[in-house]
């Protein structure tokens, strides 16, 4: 079967294969419309650039908004979407670079600190994914995602070390 070009496996019924073409269709048309009405609008621009990455590649959604971060460079949510995309790809190396540069801008964005934090523990840089997570909830001690990841980073380093 298909979905959207790709080739995915037999558990995926057609229908189900439709209603999420459908749906990724639907998505693109109703954030080409948000960018109609206001091209300033950041969200819309966001969701435009997922919904390109989806329907014709991650790469693809990756140069719109590195486009937009040239564009706008004064505004970081481009730069935060632009890091969360590659980390959803796993491309850890690149999301800390731009998690980085946003949070030495801007070391009140939670959600950089919170990218940050994701992507050096998938760099296996647990001290600094440690106090990136650390950061964020600094920031918002009600937020209990950051806490959370620091705990569960803590604990799972700790039980290593206890176990050699």
């Amino acid at each position: 079967f298909y979905f959207l070009g790709v080739i995915v496996g037999d558990d995926m019924n057609k229908k189900e294969i439709e209603r999420k073409d459908n749906a990724a269709r639907d998505a693109m048309r109703y954030a080409t419309k948000a960018i109609e009405i206001d091209s300033t609008n950041a969200d819309a621009q966001i969701t435009y650039a997922q919904t390109l990455a989806l329907i014709n590649g991650v790469d693809i959604g990756i140069n719109y908004l590195l486009n937009l971060s040239k564009k706008y460079s004064y505004s970081l949510e481009y730069k935060v979407a632009l890091g969360d995309m590659y980390r959803s790809e796993d491309r850890f190396t690149q999301s800390k670079e731009i998690y980085e540069r946003v949070v030495d801008l801007d070391p009140k964005n939670k959600k950089a600190w919170l990218g940050l934090g994701e992507s050096y523990k998938a760099l296996a840089l647990n001290e600094k994914a440690l106090s990136a997570f650390l950061s964020a909830a600094i920031l918002d001690p009600s937020d209990g995602e950051a806490l959370f990841q620091a705990g569960k980073l803590y604990f799972e380093t700790n039980i290593r070390k206890s176990r050699k």
